[in-house]
């Protein structure tokens, strides 16, 4: 797979994790009552989900593509 094609599979990863944070997030603001914040405003949500991991960002993507790598052969 050519490297511009690892780039855009990345980038449509990140994508639809972002969406489907945003989703989350807006289905649990909508779900929750003004007793289930804490002071201030701020929704307790726990801790992180476990074996979940965010998405690469661009430049942490760059450091693990070898440009001069052309693929399995």
């Amino acid at each position: 797979m050519p490297v511009t094609g690892v780039k855009v599979w990345f980038q449509n990863r990140r994508t639809k994790h972002k969406r489907t944070e945003q989703e989350e997030e807006a289905k649990r603001s909508s779900s929750k009552r003004p007793s289930d914040q804490r002071p201030g405003g701020v929704a307790s949500d726990g801790p992180a989900s476990p074996g979940v991991t965010p998405p690469l960002s661009p430049e942490s993507m760059d450091e693990h593509i070898d440009p001069d790598d052309d693929g399995p052969e």
